[in-house]
């Protein structure tokens, strides 16, 4: 799922903004303790509460060269701590504050949530240099894009993970216009950074830089070989009083030789684990270490209300999360790339191939030798996506074809609306249009629609439908802010590469054009239906919701105008009142819900003879129309590109 294309351009500056950054619960007393999510990490090794504040200090990355800063000295903090012996002894030289040795919170991290590179790793992630306000690295630019751009085939692709502060002064934009995909792990304040940081790292097989710095390490105690290339970049302090003004001297560790590496020396494990925590103090230690210095500062009453206010929605959620077997795993969200993701449901393929099989559609070959394929629910955007990934083809998609309800719907609800939104004047572009029906709805000066499907393109040209089988990615490189209206119907859930259409689709769009989305909503009655195979793979890898469809339109930094719900449907009626028995007899069996696969069984004569009392009540209540005001299975968000 990773697709090594890197983050748009809005997407990496909204995850550097600062308004955006999520701190966590607790008031942060000391900076170094708290940034790149190392308080997130320190209050989980340490069995610590999340809203309490962390009353010690300590390291905020890892060091070649170690140096004892006067910010480390001079602080009210209870102690230090620190990722290496050295560094323990420097401190210990001039401070009589107690210091210990910690694991470094990211790496604690990665091994406690057992992330580990990706078997399907490729390329090399290179972390240029970075600056901060006060101090800034200057080198060569383009001759460092020369020279990542020239690495070996077997290194390649190449990729740009830039630190938040080089994309805010816009050196980005450099990378971008050279073809270079960036990515970030975006605002260093924020407490998903770790996550984002080892979502980038893990899907690449070697790391680079013109500097040593903390993403030498980690990567190395990871297991990606650690190359320095480029110039060595001079540094310049014009503002951090911890260290001498003007040009200073930058020294790096011989065990890091200059040039390509494809592997781990036995002296960088070594280098690299004395300076990652070896001899660590253990979790228990480090929990006592916190609670005596939280304990002193004497503020537990004011603390404790603080966290009583945020209990019911955090602290129960982290609880449920921590303790559920098997409620959380590793697999990324490919919309916000969060990691740890619920884990809804898990799916024998059998089970597909037999439904498939007895409708005439041998799809066996889809699945090769995938036994199961999982429901997942993003708990950051609410986005819900199959893995493994497994997708129609041209085969899947014609026999489906063949029914006439997959193209002859009487009640298009989403077209009706949309149409409002178009003008005389409009030129419309149809993404995924199968035979070009939207074209009937409205009335404008142009109409192009794109698809792949043959016979959908076969019967368009039989209605005289301007119809392309072309992809809206080559499209755009000819046709770029020529339309004044996008629109994509039931297309996005069908995409593992939805952010490449989408992307691909607003450059054909004029600045303030308006982008129209419409997916099966799964918050609605939909999301109860049993045995829903057109709502899985092979036809739908992702289920999309309220949530999950805005929070799209904000990664894209749209304007939503409108959010419409529509309404069910007279085709849906009955699907309607099978879902409602469905919950019905599951409510009084008081059975586990498992919304997928399904026996359709009643387990007693008393709560068969109910749910068919049910079942006629309803038939009774939609004969007065009572569907009009009941949600369906579509929702439809009409945005505005800036």
């Amino acid at each position: 799922m990773f697709d090594y294309k890197g983050c748009s351009e809005e997407e990496l500056l909204r995850l550097c903004d600062e308004k955006y950054a999520n701190k966590g619960n607790a008031k942060w007393l000391y900076w170094p303790s708290e940034v790149y999510s190392f308080g997130k990490y320190y209050r989980e090794q340490a069995f610590y509460p999340s809203f309490l504040p962390l009353h010690i200090y300590s390291m905020h990355g890892m060091e070649p060269k170690v140096t004892t800063y006067n910010h480390e000295l001079n602080n009210n903090s209870e102690a230090m701590f620190v990722f290496s012996k050295e560094k323990q002894q420097a401190f210990m030289e001039k401070s009589k504050k107690p210091c210990y040795i910690i694991t470094p919170p990211l790496i604690w991290y990665r091994r406690h949530h057992k992330i580990k590179q990706d078997k399907n790793a490729k390329g090399t992630i290179v972390f240029p240099c970075h600056s901060i306000p006060t101090e800034e690295t200057i080198f060569d630019l383009p001759n460092f894009i020369s020279t990542i751009k020239s690495l070996p085939k077997d290194m390649q692709p190449v990729c740009v993970c830039l630190h938040m502060h080089d994309i805010n002064k816009g050196q980005h934009k450099v990378f971008l216009e050279n073809n270079i995909p960036v990515y970030t792990a975006g605002n260093a304040f924020d407490i998903k950074y770790a996550q984002r940081f080892y979502n980038i790292l893990k899907h690449f097989k070697y790391a680079c830089s013109n500097l040593i710095g903390s993403y030498t390490f980690y990567s190395i105690e990871m297991g990606i070989p650690f190359s320095l290339i480029g110039d060595k970049p001079d540094y310049f302090n014009h503002g951090n009083d911890q260290i001498p003004l003007g040009k200073v001297e930058i020294k790096t560790n011989p065990v890091f030789k200059k040039g390509i590496n494809k592997t781990i020396t036995d002296e960088q494990k070594k280098y690299v684990a004395t300076h990652t925590g070896m001899g660590h103090i253990s979790r228990i230690k480090f929990s006592k270490i916190l609670w005596k210095s939280y304990i002193n500062n004497n503020n537990f009453i004011k603390d404790i209300l603080h966290g009583f206010t945020i209990l019911p929605k955090n602290i129960c959620k982290e609880i449920k999360f921590r303790f559920k077997k098997n409620y959380r795993e590793q697999n990324i969200c490919p919309l916000c790339n969060t990691v740890g993701t619920v884990r809804i449901e898990t799916v024998d393929t059998s089970d597909i191939i037999k439904h498939y099989m007895q409708d005439g559609f041998n799809s066996e070959y889809l699945f090769k030798n995938t036994k199961t394929i999982k429901l997942y629910q993003c708990p950051n955007c609410g986005l819900k996506f199959f893995h493994p990934t497994i997708s129609g083809d041209s085969p899947y998609y014609s026999h489906l074809q063949k029914e006439s309800w997959y193209f002859d719907r009487a009640d298009r609800y989403e077209y009706e609306y949309a149409s409002k939104f178009i003008k005389k004047q409009d030129k419309v572009l149809d993404i995924g249009c199968g035979k070009g029906e939207f074209r009937k709805y409205i009335n404008c000066d142009y109409y192009q629609g794109l698809d792949f499907s043959e016979e959908a393109i076969k019967l368009a040209l039989e209605e005289n439908a301007n119809i392309k089988n072309e992809s809206v990615q080559e499209h755009a490189k000819y046709n770029q802010e020529k339309y004044d209206v996008v629109v994509l119907f039931e297309i996005i859930e069908h995409l593992d590469n939805f952010k490449e259409i989408l992307e691909a689709g607003l450059k054909c769009l004029k600045p303030n054009g308006l982008l129209i989305i419409s997916a099966p909503n799964n918050d609605g009655f939909i999301k109860n239906a049993e045995n829903n195979f057109l709502n899985m793979p092979p036809h739908h890898l992702l289920q999309w919701n309220k949530k999950s469809l805005l929070y799209l339109a904000h990664s894209f930094n749209l304007d939503i105008k409108k959010v419409k719900f529509e309404r069910l449907a007279n085709i849906h009626l009955e699907w309607w009142r099978n879902v409602q028995m469905q919950n019905m007899k599951r409510l009084l069996e008081g059975g586990k819900f498992k919304p997928i696969m399904t026996e359709y069984t009643y387990k007693k004569k008393s709560i068969r003879r109910m749910v068919k009392l049910y079942s006629l009540l309803l038939k009774i209540l939609l004969k007065f129309k009572i569907n009009f005001f009941l949600k369906g299975q579509g929702i439809t968000l009409i945005l505005q590109k800036h």
